[in-house]
């Protein structure tokens, strides 16, 4: 009585394991065959290109490098996080690249500026 009790209650516990690969790829629509691994890959790659969005223009004025005005259509643009910076000249990119925080950090400031003197002039 009691092997039959033992193995009835084996049993109970391996039906979930042995299932759990192919619920778990029925719930997300993939086949069956996938593992439960690969299910899950293949969610998370879904899920990833779903949220890439268009990168951003920051439209910064100056060069967070040399600090000069950037004349439009004469701009080089470098995409960083994202993002998308102008510079004067490739040589600009080259040393945004050695410290992206320190230039992006000058034109938030350069843009704090701009906001405040438009403020103040329009009052």
């Amino acid at each position: 009585m009691r092997r039959r009790f033992m193995f009835l209650l084996v049993g109970l516990l391996a039906v979930p394991v042995l299932t759990a690969g192919t619920t778990r790829a029925g719930m997300c629509g993939m086949k069956c065959d996938m593992s439960a691994q690969e299910a899950c890959a293949a969610e998370t790659k879904s899920a990833a290109l779903k949220s890439e969005t268009k990168p951003v223009e920051v439209d910064n004025e100056y060069c967070p490098v040399m600090g000069n005005k950037i004349e439009k259509g004469e701009e080089v643009k470098y995409t960083y996080k994202n993002k998308i910076y102008n510079f004067c000249c490739p040589d600009c990119i080259k040393q945004f690249k050695k410290d992206p925080k320190k230039y992006i950090k000058k034109i938030e400031e350069s843009k704090k500026k701009e906001k405040e003197s438009e403020s103040h002039h329009s009052h």
